[in-house]
C-alpha cells in the first residue's frame, strides 16, 4: 500500500534530478559536449517515469486514507503541483538543449546575462524541499520572486539582441535563436512561480498568488496589524462574480487584530477605490451600517481593502433556515433601515433611469450561455407574431427613455440578498459590497432584491413557498413607499427593472427549465411595455400581475 514516505522519496528524487538538469544545461550552456547533451536527453524519460509514479501514489494514498485531515490533503496538492512544474522545468531544459544545436555563435550568449539567470534558478530549486517541509512562507516567497528577476535579466538580454537586429550587426537567425534560450530561462521563472504558490498553499490552506499575498501583507500592515504575517489565517470566500478575490483573515497568534477577524478584499484599483469611498460615503451618513475600513493599499494594476468582517447571517441564509419569528423581525429591521435611508437621502427632481442600457451591457454574457434565449427570432403562427427579444430591447431602450423617476435616493447598487446582513443579537441590518451604490431610482434596488430570491435554484415546495412570502413581502412594502411619495409610474419602471434582472439572471443559471422560466418572465415584461409604449398611453396606467414574481416548485 501506497504511504506518504514513499511519496516523500520520490518527490525528492524528483527535485534533486531537477536541479542536476538544470546544472547539466547550465555547463552544456558554457561548453556544449556530446557527453552532457546525450546525458540530459536520457535522463528525460525517468523524469517523466518520476513525475507519473508521484501521481499515482498521491491519488491512491488520497483514495485509501478518506479521513485525511486538510492539512495533510493541501500537503498532497502542492506535491503534485510542483511535481508537474518541476516536470515542465526539465522539458524547457530539454527545449534550450535543442535550441543549442541553432547557434551559428555561440559568442551571442554573455556569461554575464544567462549565468545570473541559472542561478536565480538554481537557487530558488535549493528552496524547495525544505520550503515544502517547514510549511516556510520566507521561502515559498522567495521562490515565487525569483519569476520578477528572471522577467527583469530577460528584459536586458532581449533589448540588446533586438538592438543588435535592428543595426544589421549579427546574423538574424542567431539573433532569434539567442532570444528563444533567454525566453526558455525566463519561462522557467513561471514555473518556479507556481512552485512557490503551491508551497504557500500548502502553508495558508488557501489557493492565493504572490501579487495577492504581497498586497494582503502591504495591507495588513497599512491597518495597524504588528503580528507577523504567519500568524494570519487567511480563508477564501468563493462565489464573488464581481473580479475581486474575497478572504476573511484572522489572527492565529501574537499582532492586533479585531475580535470576529477583518474581511479582505482585492481587485482592480478602480473597483477597489470606489467601494472604498462608498464605505467611507455611508459610515459617515449611517454610521455602522456598513462594515469599517482598517487597511487600504493600492498598487498600478491591483488594490486592496482590509474592512470590518460583519457578525450575523446573510438574508439568502436567513430566509431559508431560520424559523419564521427570526424572518419576520429580520424584515421589519430590513424595511425600517432601508426606509431611513431612503428619507434621508430623497433628493426631488426627475432623473432618467436606464435599465434597458443595463440589459443590454450583459447580453453578451447572458448569449454566451444560453445563446437560444438571448437570440430568439421573429416568430409567428397564423396572427399571432412573437419579436425577437433584440428587437424588443431596442423598442424598451426607446420607450424608457420617456420615463423618469421622480426623485433619486441613495441606493445600494447590489442589493442582493447575500450582501444583507442580519444581526439578530443586535437587531440591526448591515451592508456589503457597496462598489455600485449611488444616487438612483429606489425602483433598482427593489427589483434586485426580488429577482435574487426569485432566482435562487431551490425547488422544495417548502422552502421555495418560503422565499416567496419573502418576495410577496418586501414588494407589497415597496408599493406602499410609492403610494406615499405619489410615485405614480413606480411599476413601469419596476417592470423595466424587472425585466433587466430576469433575463441577467439566467446567464448565472445552467439549469435550462429554471433560466427558461426567469427568460419567459424578461420576455412578457418587454412585450407588455413594448405594447404599452405603441399605445401611447400614460406611464402611471401600467400594470404588472405579481404572480410572475414567484416560481412554484
Amino acid at each position: 500500500m501506497d504511504n506518504i514516505d514513499e511519496i516523500q522519496e520520490n518527490f525528492k528524487f524528483i527535485v534533486t534530478e531537477t536541479q542536476t538538469q538544470v546544472n547539466r544545461i547550465h555547463n552544456f550552456v558554457k561548453s556544449p559536449t556530446r557527453e552532457v547533451y546525450e546525458k540530459a536527453l536520457n535522463r528525460e524519460s525517468y523524469i517523466n517515469n518520476l513525475k507519473t509514479v508521484i501521481e499515482n501514489k498521491c491519488y491512491a494514498y488520497i483514495h485509501t486514507h478518506g479521513d485525511l485531515d486538510t492539512r495533510s490533503l493541501n500537503r498532497i496538492r502542492a506535491v503534485l503541483s510542483i511535481t508537474a512544474n518541476l516536470e515542465r522545468i526539465c522539458d524547457v531544459c530539454i527545449n534550450i538543449l535543442e535550441q543549442m544545436d541553432h547557434l551559428v555563435e555561440r559568442r551571442i550568449l554573455r556569461n554575464s546575462e544567462y549565468a545570473p539567470m541559472f542561478q536565480v534558478i538554481e537557487e530558488s530549486l535549493d528552496q524547495v524541499l525544505q520550503a515544502l517541509e517547514e510549511a516556510g512562507l520566507s521561502k515559498a516567497l522567495h521562490i515565487c520572486r525569483s519569476e520578477y528577476i528572471l522577467d527583469a535579466l530577460y528584459r536586458t538580454s532581449f533589448e540588446r539582441l533586438t538592438a543588435l537586429l535592428d543595426a544589421g550587426r549579427e546574423n538574424a537567425g542567431n539573433c532569434i535563436t539567442a532570444v528563444f534560450i533567454y525566453r526558455y530561462l525566463e519561462r522557467i521563472g513561471d514555473m518556479l512561480l507556481n512552485v512557490g504558490e503551491a508551497v504557500l498553499f500548502a502553508a495558508l490552506g488557501q489557493r492565493i498568488k504572490i501579487e495577492q499575498f504581497d498586497s494582503l501583507q502591504q495591507t495588513l500592515e497599512n491597518s495597524g496589524y504588528t503580528g507577523a504575517i504567519e500568524n494570519i489565517n487567511f480563508q477564501a470566500i468563493w462565489g464573488s462574480r464581481s473580479g475581486c478575490r474575497i478572504g476573511k483573515v484572522e489572527n492565529a497568534g501574537g499582532g492586533h487584530m479585531p475580535e470576529h477577524g477583518s474581511l479582505y478584499k482585492e481587485g482592480a484599483p478602480k473597483k477597489i477605490l470606489r467601494e472604498k469611498e462608498n464605505l467611507e460615503k455611508w459610515n459617515a451618513l449611517f454610521p455602522g451600517s456598513v462594515p469599517r475600513i482598517f487597511g487600504h493599499h493600492e498598487d498600478v494594476d491591483r488594490a486592496s481593502l482590509l474592512v470590518e468582517f460583519l457578525r450575523g447571517c446573510g438574508f439568502d441564509d436567513l430566509i431559508i433556515l431560520r424559523d419564521g419569528e427570526t424572518v419576520t423581525e429580520a424584515f421589519r429591521v430590513l424595511e425600517k433601515a432601508v426606509r431611513h435611508i431612503w428619507e434621508k437621502t430623497l433628493v426631488p427632481g426627475q432623473i432618467a433611469v436606464d435599465f434597458m442600457h443595463q440589459l443590454q451591457h450583459r447580453c453578451d454574457e447572458v448569449r454566451q450561455v444560453h445563446p437560444d434565449f438571448a437570440q430568439r427570432s421573429d416568430m409567428a403562427v397564423g396572427k399571432a407574431r412573437v419579436q425577437s427579444i433584440q428587437s424588443l430591447i431596442e423598442q424598451c431602450t426607446g420607450y424608457e427613455k420617456s420615463l423618469h423617476a421622480p426623485f433619486s435616493v441613495l441606493i445600494h447598487g447590489d442589493f442582493n440578498t447575500n450582501n444583507i446582513i442580519y444581526d439578530d443579537q443586535e437587531h440591526v441590518v448591515r451592508f456589503i459590497d457597496l462598489y455600485r451604490s449611488k444616487q438612483y431610482d429606489y425602483v433598482q434596488d427593489v427589483s434586485v432584491f426580488l429577482v435574487s430570491n426569485f432566482r435562487r435554484p431551490i425547488f422544495d415546495a417548502n422552502l421555495r413557498d418560503r422565499l416567496n412570502r419573502g418576495i410577496a413581502e418586501f414588494y407589497s412594502w415597496a408599493l406602499q413607499f410609492a403610494k406615499e411619495k405619489e410615485d405614480g409610474c413606480m411599476q413601469a419602471r419596476m417592470a423595466f427593472a424587472l425585466a433587466r434582472s430576469f433575463f441577467t439572471s439566467i446567464r448565472f443559471e445552467l439549469n435550462r427549465t429554471f433560466a427558461g422560466a426567469m427568460f419567459m418572465r424578461a420576455a412578457f415584461l418587454l412585450e407588455s411595455l413594448s405594447s404599452h409604449g405603441q399605445s401611447g398611453a400614460a406611464w402611471e396606467t401600467f400594470t404588472f400581475p405579481p404572480e410572475l414574481l414567484y416560481y412554484t416548485a
